[in-house]
């Protein structure tokens, strides 16, 4: 089984950390998609997130959070 995750992150500049990763990982701009060794059909939703930052970041934005339990 193959199970790709795709995170979308709106951020500040990155900064380096002194913490190392339990597991290997990366972040990448969109205009390198195109470089990266990956299924064609995660490169399509990687391309589908990037293009929709403006809204994903607007409705985090006006978002209420959910109370915890």
């Amino acid at each position: 089984m193959h199970v790709d995750h795709l995170y979308l992150a709106v951020a500040d500049p990155v900064q380096s950390s002194t913490l190392a990763a339990e597991l290997p990982f990366a972040w990448f701009a969109f205009d390198v998609l195109h470089a990266l060794d990956m299924f064609d059909d995660t490169r399509a939703r990687a391309r589908l997130l990037f293009g929709r930052i403006a809204d994903l970041a607007a409705h985090c934005a006006t978002s209420q959070p959910t109370p915890a339990p």
